[in-house]
């Protein structure tokens, strides 16, 4: 591992705990000779000068929020910047850090402690950035359907109407292909996972794919529909349009030092099926 001189803080500003708790890990890498570049839109609320996060070349990247927050900050940054994630967030999977230990983590990680958990992404044919979690292509009106022919290696597997389909990491799989009917996947394995959402017939199956396979998504109608990358960025097209996912050449690194993926699952599992009680 290379030395950590320069961190980056990037905390969601809505919750005063993560913005005290990102303004407390800065201190405590400031002390220990680390220089720290506090996100532009964080900055102020901690009386810091700000930077712009997405130019900087960091060793260390801490960022201290929900999954939403992560995924956010994630497609700020430059690759290769490896992730220390504190969960500030109602379920917060990506997460592995709870606020109450994250000093003792970001020690941890100081000292060369910790497991890397490098996760792979998934392009697209559309322009749109990689896909840390999932590719949801789907119509524009919630109401209507999407027409579509998916093929795995160029070998035709499903045509179907649906109101979308998910195209998804192992990462990703745990989120909303989950939800969507999809399985669980462990992360160490190389897969891509395919979910259809709400197909007309019963005929259209989850797949769970090798990693190096090519999908190919042949959208047919309605005549305009959108592809959401991560819940961030989304672009709408004409159909027809065929549309190309594969394994990213481009990965991200987390540092974890608390939780497997088996008791980050088993805290998503039992906070949402407690969180109507909220």
């Amino acid at each position: 591992m290379r030395k950590i001189l320069t961190a980056g803080i990037i905390s969601r500003l809505d919750k005063e705990q993560a913005v005290k708790k990102a303004e407390e890990m800065g201190k405590f890498l400031e002390e220990r000779g680390i220089k720290v570049l506090y996100d532009e839109s964080l900055a102020p609320l901690l009386g810091k000068k700000g930077d712009r996060l997405e130019d900087k070349d960091m060793d260390l990247a801490v960022i201290l929020g929900g999954d939403g927050t992560i995924l956010r900050a994630i497609h700020i940054l430059k690759r290769g910047i490896p992730i220390l994630a504190v969960n500030f967030g109602t379920v917060g999977f990506l997460a592995d850090v709870s606020p109450q230990n994250a000093l003792y983590a970001l020690q941890n990680v100081l000292n060369g402690r910790f497991m890397k958990e490098d996760c792979f992404m998934l392009s697209n044919s559309v322009g749109l950035p990689d896909a840390l979690n999932e590719i949801r292509i789907g119509t524009v009106i919630p109401s209507q359907m999407v027409r579509l022919g998916v093929s795995i290696d160029a070998t035709p597997v499903a045509f179907d109407r649906a109101d979308a389909i998910l195209i998804a990491t192992t990462t990703g799989a745990s989120g909303y292909t989950m939800s969507a009917g999809g399985s669980v996947v462990d992360p160490r394995l190389g897969a891509i996972v395919i979910v259809p959402v709400c197909p007309l017939s019963s005929n259209f199956k989850s797949y769970v794919i090798p990693w190096d396979s090519e999908v190919s998504v042949k959208v047919s109608g309605p005549s305009e529909f959108v592809v959401i990358v991560d819940g961030q960025f989304s672009k709408r097209l004409k159909a027809p349009e065929d549309i190309i996912i594969r394994r990213s050449k481009d990965k991200v690194t987390f540092f974890r030092v608390e939780q497997s993926f088996y008791e980050r699952l088993k805290r998503r599992l039992s906070v949402s099926s407690l969180g109507f009680m909220e």
